[in-house]
């Protein structure tokens, strides 16, 4: 994943979600969901191409447990702040994997 490849040496780890991590994806119409656990998260619009289908949470490390935070996301083309909601965290939980 190329994506993963930007993150390598800031992300000490990047799970998958939503779709892709269920088996539901389809390719040209699924978006990818992500979640960066890091210490920093950085520049994150240089990470990301505008339009991109791609939507990542980064989130650090230490604020992991706390449901409540706002974090940097990536999402629809926009950097917006917004919690890793509940229903994220047990799709993770459920389904997800580290890349």
């Amino acid at each position: 994943m190329a994506f993963a490849d930007r993150l390598r040496g800031s992300a000490e780890a990047l799970l998958v979600g939503g779709s892709l991590a269920t088996g539901d994806y389809r390719p040209g119409i699924s978006d990818m969901d992500l979640v960066a656990i890091t210490d920093d998260p950085g520049d994150i619009r240089q990470r990301h191409r505008k339009g991109s289908k791609l939507h990542c949470v980064y989130v650090p490390r230490a604020r992991l447990d706390d449901v409540h935070q706002n974090h940097p996301t990536w999402t629809t083309g926009m950097l917006i702040q917004r919690p890793l909601s509940r229903i994220a965290r047990a799709e993770l939980h459920r389904h997800g994997f580290s890349v």
